[in-house]
C-alpha cells in the first residue's frame, strides 16, 4: 500500500471529522452543512478502504 497516499487521506479525515463535528454542535447535526461533511468524510474513508483492498 502506498503509505503516503494513506497517510494523506487519513490526515484529510481527521480534519473533516473535526469539522463536521464542530459544525453540528454549532448549527445541529441535521443541518445540511453537516450531512454534506459527513458525506465528504465518507467518500474519503472508501478511497481508504480502496487502498486497503490494493494491498
Amino acid at each position: 500500500m502506498n503509505e503516503s497516499r494513506w497517510d494523506k487521506l487519513d490526515k484529510k479525515i481527521q480534519k473533516k471529522r473535526k469539522e463536521m463535528i464542530e459544525e453540528g454542535l454549532s448549527k445541529g447535526f441535521n443541518d445540511k452543512s453537516t450531512i454534506l461533511k459527513s458525506q465528504q468524510m465518507d467518500k474519503l474513508i472508501y478511497e481508504i478502504q480502496k487502498l486497503e483492498k490494493k494491498s
